[in-house]
């Protein structure tokens, strides 16, 4: 089982932690490729989004591809600024779409005094962004099957996100 400082849980977190910003983005530009070369695809802008620790991998995404990705939305995003050459926010001058990240009030892996230099980088670099704290809320707040499902919270994040897709991507 995957509870709390089991081993499983700590093999699955090492394998997460393998990833990196990098490798995402060398993925990202073979699946841009694959897709660009299908009839059946609708040419334009794209979307994405992340959850968790896939929040930094969108925003990563849509600062190597900024032509690609007009609708980026990173839910709960952790490592999102790190100290790392690689850090997601380093990007952000380089984005052209728009970002909208949906934050929880408490949240170890993004803490509010992180999301607020994240806010302070974003800005800084004239990204066209929103970051939305949802009050009362914890890591992982829009799945149902989390202890810490938060469903008002749920509902306007995917608010949220359909109308990023609506207006960025038509």
């Amino acid at each position: 089982a995957l509870t709390e400082g089991s081993p499983e849980r700590q093999r699955m977190w090492d394998l997460m932690r393998s990833l990196d910003n990098t490798l995402v983005a060398e993925d990202t530009r073979g699946l841009l490729a694959f897709i660009d070369q299908q009839r059946e695809v609708r040419k334009g802008p794209l979307g994405c989004v992340g959850y968790c620790m896939s929040g930094p991998f969108v925003v990563t995404v849509a600062g190597r591809f900024p032509e690609r990705f007009a609708a980026t939305a990173s839910i709960y995003g952790a490592g999102l600024l790190t100290d790392r050459p690689d850090s997601p926010h380093l990007l952000a001058p380089r984005i052209k779409g728009e970002i909208y990240f949906a934050c929880a009030e408490t949240d170890k892996y993004a803490p509010l005094p992180l999301v607020g230099q994240l806010k302070s980088a974003l800005e800084r670099a004239g990204t066209n962004f929103e970051i939305e704290i949802f009050p009362g809320t914890e890591h992982g707040f829009a799945f149902p099957q989390r202890h810490c499902y938060h469903k008002a919270a749920a509902e306007t994040h995917w608010e949220r996100l359909f109308d990023l897709f609506r207006r960025r991507l038509g």
